[in-house]
């Protein structure tokens, strides 16, 4: 490969591209890293502070809670109102210091525990009830020296509820609270604290030395308590001001100083960060990546250049298979678009012309299976399939669109056009031209209500018809392929016999039945007979037929409409001998299929139609040892394979060569209880045998009795015995 080939240097340039802009986000994802790093380090060290604050308040606010308990004491109400020291001390006053010497030992916070009362020169702590000058030499190892500066301090006036105490001896971190008698100030109650314990119980952790961070507690700017480098903190301590009424947060080139006042006066936490020291690791670690991507980029270098040439190799491969060459105005990538745009153009008219043809067959369909002489699933099927066409769904319904005035042409875009509106909408259509109307056969899934499917087709006139002015007409859903002519001819028969002109869609079920015409009185007796036929009620219907035929065939029909109307009862006739798989016999005559079909006339056709009748409403002992056989054959089925998970009512009819909803009636009469009702009821035995006797997992008892799936087993096994499979095997146990 050459170097100065164009479509070479396309690739170098692009890769190159690509490794340097790596490389670019490389440095500034470093970049964000370290200042991502330092603004979570003064975050970290804020919340660490406000975490501190939080926690010594609250430990501080109980400190306050407890001495507004003892205030409320009867010992301090009764030692408050004295003017001078009684001679003898009540009973209850020692008590008081039990009380206080207890929680001294409860807290390791509090170091001790007294009230001083000016007026009786006594205190009262957890040592005990003493004059003020003893207790003091009590509490410092019988020391008097500082004794006049620690009262001093004690009850020097201050504005803040904490104190430093001050004497020769020792510095003392205490809580004091004024006690007053009437706004007469009479006792200090004093807690002395160990401002250490305070600080190392909030954190959790021991004093470190020197570790990467240090913590400390000001009282009035003075540092009382501290973990880590206690000059440093000092230092930095000076560098605040003296009222801090907000966080403040101090950056030097190597530490953090983040500062938080606390809710209680004077006081205030201080968290000093050395990011110097814990950054720098990050920086060894930034100068390894810089160098890493110094590396990169050179590499990235040498890998473009071999990438290059590598990848240039393909295009030369696919110029050779798809017959492309290029020349000095096209390069390689040139001459592939030019030849893949004129494979596409070429794959467009070819779907283009498989559409077309896909377009006829629909019609061919269509036009087969409205008139043609098909009267059984099985044939309607084979036609289906030897046209391209599958349907996944059960149920079919027929629509007519009709214009209002001319004719349309037939333009096949429209109908690609109304396929493609329905297929947006999940519906499975076909549609065809057939006498110069348009046929739309719906495959669904279940029944949908004449008012929903006709709002829908509503919607569908006004995008894809637009202006022009249809008619659209709606036969009823059936289950079967044999049903689509009925279908269509009660959607004929709306659309023949529509009242309003303007209406633009006729719902046979929703619109024919309330119409007040006398010439239409026959639509509630034909639908009436016609459902009595589908549901299996032969005597019902037999009672109807007169009726119909007396309204049905009116002498100003048209051909077509008279044609429509045969059908349709030749259908119901066809579709009830096929039901019961035999054929009709009648006293003195036999009806065949080709009788039904050729018969002409309305008379002859209400003669079969009666003969027909009479014969599937007889009662013959014949027919019910037929109809017991059917459920006899269907039951042995089941106990034979009722372990296969595709064992249903379709494969169990499709066995027996009868339908569907014969097969569900007549198992039902027979033995009281629906098919599947029956299959689960013996898959749920064998499950409870399996499930006491066996140590098998349900997922395998699921699987051995026929479920597909063992969320299914359970649902079912729940409905039929109240319980789950794991709680019957634990009862068994």
């Amino acid at each position: 490969m050459k170097f100065n080939n164009p479509t070479f240097f396309k690739w170098f340039k692009s890769i190159l591209l690509v490794v340097v802009t790596i490389l670019l986000l490389c440095s500034i994802l470093c970049g964000y890293m370290l200042i991502l790093l330092r603004n979570n380090t003064i975050q970290m060290s804020g919340n660490l502070t406000q975490y501190i604050q939080t926690n010594i308040d609250s430990r501080l606010f109980e400190l306050y809670k407890y001495s507004s308990s003892l205030e409320l004491h009867p010992a301090n109400i009764y030692l408050k109102k004295l003017k001078t020291a009684p001679k003898t001390i009540p009973t209850k006053v020692y008590q008081f210091s039990d009380q206080m010497l207890n929680y001294n030992y409860s807290n390791k916070l509090i170091d001790s525990i007294f009230i001083y009362y000016p007026n009786l020169h006594k205190i009262v702590g957890n040592l005990g009830c003493y004059d003020a000058d003893s207790y003091y030499a009590l509490d410092n190892l019988l020391l008097l020296n500082g004794y006049e500066q620690w009262l001093n301090t004690l009850t020097m006036e201050s504005d803040s509820d904490f104190a430093y105490l001050q004497s020769d001896s020792r510095n003392q971190f205490c809580y004091i609270r004024k006690i007053k008698n009437a706004e007469e100030l009479v006792g200090y109650l004093v807690f002395e604290l160990n401002a250490d314990e305070l600080l190392n119980t909030s954190l959790m952790t021991e004093n470190s030395g020197d570790p990467h961070s240090s913590l400390g507690i000001l009282l009035d700017g003075k540092l009382i308590a501290y973990t880590g480098n206690s000059e440093e903190l000092t230092r930095l301590a000076a560098l605040l001001p003296n009222t801090l009424d907000a966080p403040v947060v101090l950056e030097e080139s190597a530490s953090l100083l983040y500062a938080r006042p606390s809710s209680l006066k004077n006081l205030c936490y201080l968290n000093v960060y050395f990011h110097k020291k814990n950054l720098q690791p990050v920086y060894i670690t930034l100068g390894i990546c810089i160098l890493g991507i110094i590396v990169c980029g050179i590499s990235g270098i040498l890998a473009s250049v071999l990438i290059s040439r590598k990848n240039i190799r393909p295009l030369i491969n696919l110029l050779d298979k798809i017959g492309g060459t290029p020349d000095k105005e096209n390069d390689e990538y040139a001459t592939i678009h030019k030849r893949f745009d004129q494979l596409i153009k070429d794959y467009s008219d070819n779907t283009e012309k498989v559409q077309e043809q896909q377009s006829l067959i629909n019609n061919f369909f269509l036009k087969t299976v409205l008139y043609g002489d098909m009267h059984s699933e099985y044939a309607i099927f084979n036609v289906a399939k030897r046209c391209n066409i599958l349907f996944e769904n059960p149920r079919y319904l027929i629509a007519i669109a009709e214009p209002v005035s001319a004719r349309p042409q037939l333009d096949e875009d429209l109908l690609l056009t109304i396929n493609k509106y329905w297929e947006t909408h999940h519906f499975d259509v076909i549609s065809s031209f057939h006498e110069g109307n348009i046929v739309i056969l719906f495959n669904i899934e279940e029944t949908i209500s004449q008012n929903t499917i006709s709002k829908l087709i509503k919607e569908m006139k006004a995008e894809v018809f637009g202006e022009d002015k249809w008619v659209i007409a709606l036969g009823l859903d059936y289950d079967g392929l044999v049903n689509i002519q009925y279908s269509y001819a009660q959607a004929v028969t709306a659309l023949h016999y529509q009242i309003k002109p303007e209406s633009s869609v006729i719902c046979y079920n929703n619109y024919m039945e309330n119409i007040a015409s006398p010439g239409l009185s026959y639509i509630d007796t034909f639908e009436n007979f016609s459902k009595n036929m589908i549901q299996n009620d032969y005597s019902a219907a037999l009672v109807l037929a007169p009726a119909v035929f007396d309204n049905y065939f009116s002498e100003e029909d048209s051909s077509e409409i008279t044609k429509v109307k045969f059908r349709a009862i030749q259908n119901l006739l066809l579709n009830a001998k096929q039901k019961v798989k035999q054929e009709i016999l009648t006293s003195g005559c036999s009806i065949h299929t080709a009788q039904i079909l050729s018969c002409t006339s309305p008379a002859q056709l209400r003669e079969y139609t009666q003969c027909i009748l009479k014969e599937l409403s007889t009662p013959l002992q014949g027919t019910k040892n037929g109809t017991s056989s059917i459920a006899e054959r269907a039951k042995t089925i089941i106990l034979r394979d009722f372990s296969d998970p595709m064992l249903g009512l379709y494969r169990i009819s499709a066995e027996l060569n009868i339908s569907d909803s014969y097969l569900s009636t007549t198992f039902k009469t027979a033995f009281g209880i629906g098919v599947v009702q029956y299959i689960n009821s013996l898959r749920i035995e064998q499950a409870k045998k399996l499930i006491c006797d066996t140590d098998l997992s349900i997922r395998e008892i699921a699987l051995a009795v026929g479920f597909s799936s063992d969320a299914s087993f359970i649902r079912v096994f729940k409905r039929y015995e109240l319980q789950t499979p794991n709680t019957l095997r634990k009862n068994q146990k």
